[in-house]
Protein backbone atom coordinates (compact mmCIF):
# COMPACT_ATOMS: atom_id res chain seq x y z
CA UNK A 1 0.00 0.00 0.00
CA UNK A 2 1.39 3.43 -0.68
CA UNK A 3 0.78 6.47 1.68
CA UNK A 4 -2.31 7.52 -0.30
CA UNK A 5 -3.96 4.19 0.13
CA UNK A 6 -3.88 2.86 -3.75
CA UNK A 7 -2.29 -0.48 -4.15
CA UNK A 8 -0.11 -0.27 -7.00
CA UNK A 9 0.78 -3.49 -8.94
CA UNK A 10 4.58 -4.12 -8.61
CA UNK A 11 4.46 -5.45 -12.33
CA UNK A 12 3.53 -1.93 -13.65
CA UNK A 13 7.29 -1.07 -12.20
CA UNK A 14 8.87 -4.10 -13.97
CA UNK A 15 6.91 -3.88 -16.42
CA UNK A 16 8.50 0.19 -16.82
CA UNK A 17 12.07 -0.34 -16.76
CA UNK A 18 12.17 -3.30 -19.35
CA UNK A 19 12.93 -2.10 -22.49
CA UNK A 20 10.01 -1.29 -25.11
CA UNK A 21 7.67 -2.90 -22.53
CA UNK A 22 7.49 0.19 -20.79
CA UNK A 23 4.70 1.65 -23.19
CA UNK A 24 2.38 -1.18 -21.61
CA UNK A 25 2.27 1.13 -18.68
CA UNK A 26 2.81 4.36 -20.01
CA UNK A 27 -0.77 4.06 -22.13
CA UNK A 28 -2.56 1.70 -19.54
CA UNK A 29 -1.50 3.38 -16.31
CA UNK A 30 -3.00 7.12 -17.44
CA UNK A 31 -4.86 7.02 -13.50
CA UNK A 32 -1.06 6.63 -11.80
CA UNK A 33 0.88 9.48 -12.17
CA UNK A 34 4.13 7.13 -10.75
CA UNK A 35 3.69 4.27 -12.77
CA UNK A 36 3.83 6.55 -15.35
CA UNK A 37 7.08 8.63 -14.34
CA UNK A 38 8.74 5.39 -14.16
CA UNK A 39 7.50 4.03 -17.46
CA UNK A 40 8.64 7.22 -19.06
CA UNK A 41 11.46 7.60 -17.32
CA UNK A 42 12.37 3.49 -18.11
CA UNK A 43 12.02 4.25 -22.33
CA UNK A 44 14.26 7.26 -21.98
CA UNK A 45 16.96 5.36 -20.46
CA UNK A 46 16.22 2.80 -23.79
CA UNK A 47 16.10 5.51 -25.66
CA UNK A 48 19.55 6.86 -24.67
CA UNK A 49 20.74 3.79 -25.32
CA UNK A 50 19.76 3.34 -28.70
CA UNK A 51 21.14 6.98 -29.12
CA UNK A 52 24.60 5.71 -28.25
CA UNK A 53 24.14 3.25 -30.61
CA UNK A 54 23.44 5.17 -33.52
CA UNK A 55 26.20 7.80 -32.80
CA UNK A 56 28.50 5.15 -32.71
CA UNK A 57 27.36 3.28 -35.88
CA UNK A 58 27.82 6.44 -37.60
CA UNK A 59 31.14 7.35 -36.48
CA UNK A 60 32.33 3.56 -37.73
CA UNK A 61 30.59 4.33 -41.17
CA UNK A 62 32.13 7.67 -42.03
CA UNK A 63 35.90 7.22 -40.07
CA UNK A 64 36.73 3.38 -40.73
CA UNK A 65 39.75 3.93 -38.94
CA UNK A 66 38.10 4.02 -35.65
CA UNK A 67 35.44 1.60 -36.07
CA UNK A 68 36.61 -0.43 -33.09
CA UNK A 69 34.67 2.35 -30.84
CA UNK A 70 30.97 1.13 -31.51
CA UNK A 71 32.01 -2.41 -29.45
CA UNK A 72 34.13 -0.20 -27.21
CA UNK A 73 30.76 2.07 -26.67
CA UNK A 74 28.33 -0.06 -27.14
CA UNK A 75 29.85 -2.27 -24.10
CA UNK A 76 29.89 0.32 -21.95
CA UNK A 77 26.55 1.90 -22.28
CA UNK A 78 25.03 -1.23 -21.99
CA UNK A 79 26.83 -2.17 -18.60
CA UNK A 80 25.77 1.51 -17.51
CA UNK A 81 21.90 1.35 -18.64
CA UNK A 82 21.09 -2.18 -17.16
CA UNK A 83 22.81 -0.49 -13.73
CA UNK A 84 20.84 2.59 -13.42
CA UNK A 85 17.90 0.64 -14.67
CA UNK A 86 18.22 -2.17 -11.98
CA UNK A 87 19.02 0.95 -9.63
CA UNK A 88 15.90 2.55 -10.96
CA UNK A 89 13.69 -0.42 -10.51
CA UNK A 90 14.91 -1.66 -7.23
CA UNK A 91 14.01 2.17 -6.05
CA UNK A 92 11.08 2.23 -7.50
CA UNK A 93 9.05 -0.36 -6.02
CA UNK A 94 10.71 1.04 -2.57
CA UNK A 95 8.53 3.80 -3.93
CA UNK A 96 11.24 6.03 -4.33
CA UNK A 97 12.66 7.56 -8.24
CA UNK A 98 15.55 7.79 -9.31
CA UNK A 99 16.60 10.90 -10.82
CA UNK A 100 19.03 10.57 -13.52
CA UNK A 101 20.42 13.86 -15.03
CA UNK A 102 18.97 14.69 -18.03
CA UNK A 103 16.42 12.33 -18.50
CA UNK A 104 14.45 12.10 -15.79
CA UNK A 105 13.17 16.08 -16.11
CA UNK A 106 11.61 14.71 -19.39
CA UNK A 107 9.93 11.79 -17.63
CA UNK A 108 8.35 14.69 -15.62
CA UNK A 109 6.94 16.35 -18.59
CA UNK A 110 5.69 13.14 -19.95
CA UNK A 111 4.01 11.86 -17.04
CA UNK A 112 1.82 14.87 -16.80
CA UNK A 113 0.30 14.48 -19.88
Amino acid sequence: MTSDGSSRPWAWLVLSYIPLLGWIPLLIGKRDGEVRWHAANGLLLFAALALVGIVATLIGIFVPSISCIYAVAMLIASVLYLGIAILALVMALEGRRLMVPLISRYANRVARR
